[in-house]
């Protein structure tokens, strides 16, 4: 009977719409951390992540070709101790170099539903295969295999299907029917001839090469080229740290380096990204601040209205605990219908927002970080114990301590 007493009591004096402000802005605020916390973790799994690699940026590198070069006067190649330089910087994790063909290489093959036969010259390319975007699990090569695996940049299949197929009157050709398909790869050097056959087990976005299993082009090199400048490459490729980006591209232009600007660009994204998240839970942590202040003076003033209320019911007999327990209970509803209520608009955010970063390769949990639920109870949690003891110390105060029970 007490509890619809005091319900009925806090209806009567309170105005539901400062109520509902007071609702509304603690909502905004631990939505905005809420969001925050959980797209800043996404990207940080994304971050950690060995297959997608955001957190690092991997870089093709070359040396600007001059006239000298040209005229057969200058040299593109990286020396040994130009490359102990960059695996000296800060701002390097990791690099490898690229290991070329010092040998002709011929691929052909049957087109299929076609008389025409493609053929052309490769130039084809090895590299740490830690620096691989696709690991195939056929990408192994032996000694006395005739099968190279071999992986195609992605913009050679672009570059046929949608500029060299269509003016011959061509296929054009799915991934999956070119990874069925098996090349003739004939093999001339300073040191003898050979044949193979070649399948590609994959494409890659990352670098713009025919690339081959390092074991290949060694034994390759050794038993049919010229290995007099293996000691030198062309190409090197970096494992760069995403928030070091503008440090390398002022030392590569220093250096006279090219790589992809384009890369750059993106890079220097991903820690705008990164920034953009911190700033907005800042935000959020200052709107949630002031929300729940808010709040508190809300508590306090509905409390004060109903002063005469329930110091009457104090005087009659009611326990100053049964109004504090009626007073947290709603509190708690208040708190628990907001945090469930954050959580499910937070989890519909994150479903669209995978949904989009799906449409540009990249892959985020699907489900909510388990941090970021458990952090946002207890910062609930939270809330609920120091206004449960801010009412309390409101309602003992309101009657002598000899009336206290």
């Amino acid at each position: 009977m007490s509890q619809k007493i005091i319900s009925r009591i806090f209806i009567n004096t309170q105005k539901p719409s400062q109520l509902i402000g007071a609702i509304i802005g603690c909502f905004l605020g631990f939505f905005l951390i809420f969001i925050a916390a959980q797209l800043f973790a996404d990207f940080k799994t994304m971050v950690n992540s060995q297959e997608q690699s955001i957190g690092s940026q991997f870089l093709v590198v070359n040396k600007q070709v001059s006239v000298l070069n040209s005229l057969k006067l200058g040299k593109s190649t990286f020396s040994k101790n130009e490359v102990d330089q960059l695996k000296s910087l800060p701002s390097i994790k990791r690099i490898s170099e690229f290991t070329a063909n010092q040998f002709e290489a011929v691929a052909s093959m049957s087109l299929p539903n076609s008389s025409a036969q493609f053929r052309t010259e490769l130039f084809m390319e090895s590299v740490g295969d830690d620096f691989l975007d696709v690991k195939p699990d056929d990408w192994n090569w032996q000694e006395g295999n005739e099968m190279i695996p071999m992986i195609l940049p992605t913009d050679f299949i672009n570059l046929y299907n949608f500029n060299f197929a269509p003016g011959r009157g061509l296929p054009q050709l799915s991934k999956a029917t070119i990874q069925l398909a098996i090349f003739d790869i004939d093999i001339r050097g300073v040191k003898g001839t050979a044949h193979f056959t070649g399948k590609i087990v994959g494409f890659s976005n990352r670098i713009s090469s025919v690339l081959v299993p390092k074991s290949f082009m060694n034994y390759a090199n050794s038993h049919y080229g010229n290995n007099q400048q293996a000691t030198e490459s062309y190409r090197i490729i970096v494992e760069a740290k995403q928030q070091e980006l503008p440090k390398i591209q002022q030392y590569f232009e220093d250096e006279g380096y090219e790589t992809n600007e384009e890369l750059l660009k993106n890079g220097k994204f991903g820690s705008l990204l990164q920034a953009i998240l911190g700033i907005l839970a800042v935000l959020g942590m200052i709107v949630m601040l002031v929300s729940v202040s808010s709040f508190v003076l809300y508590v306090q003033l509905a409390i004060s209205r109903s002063k005469y209320e329930i110091e009457t019911l104090l005087r009659q007999g009611y326990p100053h605990k049964k109004i504090v327990h009626w007073y947290s209970k709603q509190l708690a509803l208040i708190f628990s219908i907001i945090a469930i209520v954050n959580l499910t608009l937070v989890f519909g955010v994150k479903s669209i927002t995978n949904s989009y970063l799906e449409n540009f390769g990249f892959e985020a949990p699907a489900q909510l970080n388990v941090f970021v639920i458990v952090g946002g109870f207890l910062l609930i949690a939270i809330l609920w114990i120091v206004q449960t003891l801010n009412v309390r110390s409101q309602i003992y105060s309101l009657a002598l301590p000899s009336s206290i029970g």
